[in-house]
C-alpha cells in the first residue's frame, strides 16, 4: 500500500481492541484455475461479514471509495474524528467492465487484510510464481524491456513500466508517461 496516512493514537487503541479479538476469516469460496486445479478463498462479502462486528464493537468504521484510480482505505474513530488511510494505485485502463469489477473487489478484500493485519487462507499469491508468457510480444516501446501478458488482465505490460507507473514515477528512464 502507498501514501500512508496516520492521525494520533485513539485509533491505534481502538484497532488492538480489534486485532485482540481476533476474527477468524474462512474460505467459503472455490476458484477453479485450469488443469484440474482449484483454491479456496474468502471472498469479499465474507471478509467484510467477518470484520465489521468486530470493527463496531470496538468503535471503528471501514469504508473504502475509489478516487479516480486509487482505492482508498480509511479506518476510522467516528468518537475523536481519527483515521488510518491507505491508497492502492489501480491500472484498470484496457479493462472490460468485468475485469475492472473483479480488480476492484481483488483490490477492496486485500487492503482490508493489511489494513486489519489479517490474513485469510489463501494461495492466490501462486499465480505470482507462475512464468510470464513472453512469448512474441516483443520489446515495450518505452524501456526496451520484454513485455509479458498480465495474469489479472490479460493484456500485455511491461514490469518496469507497470512498476513506475504503480509508484507515481512517469518512467524508470523519463522518456514516457
Amino acid at each position: 500500500m502507498a501514501n500512508t496516512h496516520v492521525s494520533r493514537s485513539s485509533v491505534f487503541i481502538k484497532l488492538l481492541r480489534f486485532q485482540e479479538l481476533d476474527p477468524v476469516i474462512g474460505k467459503n469460496c472455490t476458484a477453479n484455475v485450469g488443469n484440474g486445479r482449484s483454491y479456496h478463498y474468502a471472498d469479499l462479502a465474507n471478509v467484510l461479514r467477518t470484520v465489521k462486528l468486530s470493527l463496531s464493537t470496538c468503535g471503528l468504521v471501514l469504508t473504502q471509495i475509489i478516487d479516480g484510480q486509487d482505492l482508498i482505505t480509511r479506518l476510522i474513530d467516528p468518537e475523536s474524528g481519527e483515521f488510518i488511510e491507505s491508497r492502492f494505485p489501480m491500472e484498470l485502463a484496457g479493462l472490460t467492465w468485468h475485469q475492472v469489477g473483479s480488480a476492484i473487489t481483488y483490490a477492496r478484500r486485500y487492503a482490508i487484510l493489511a489494513m486489519l493485519s489479517l490474513a485469510a487462507e489463501d494461495d492466490d499469491a501462486q499465480v505470482t510464481t507462475e512464468k510470464p508468457v513472453t512469448a512474441q510480444l516483443g520489446d515495450c516501446p518505452h524501456c526496451g524491456e520484454t513485455m509479458t501478458i498480465g495474469p489479472k488482465t490479460g493484456q500485455p505490460y511491461c514490469k518496469p513500466c507497470f512498476l513506475a507507473k504503480r509508484n507515481g514515477y512517469a518512467s524508470m528512464n523519463g522518456s514516457h508517461a
